[in-house]
């Protein structure tokens, strides 16, 4: 059975599917898309030194383990999807 966590600006869900873990995380924004000249999205918060690692830390994470991540945006809904694979 899923787990939703609920926000005003967001909802965070995790179930375990087929022995896989999925985390999918949404989350309201205000539609700003910064990226850098590899596609990297950057944060658009002021205080650049102390934010903008949680997704490459996410994504080595994922990578280490062998998993997925995807980024979809639409209009001003942000949507990261993970799956990390037992084994």
């Amino acid at each position: 059975m899923p787990h939703w966590c609920l926000s005003r600006r967001g909802k965070a869900e995790n179930k375990y599917d087929n022995k896989n873990l999925i985390i999918i995380i949404e989350n309201s924004f205000d539609g700003t898309i910064l990226k850098n000249e590899k596609g990297t999205i950057l944060t658009t918060k002021g205080d650049k030194e102390n934010h903008g690692i949680g997704l490459i830390s996410i994504q080595n994470v994922v990578e280490r383990y062998n998993g997925l991540m995807k980024i979809e945006i639409e209009e001003k809904i942000f949507k990261l999807s993970i799956v990390l694979y037992e084994g």
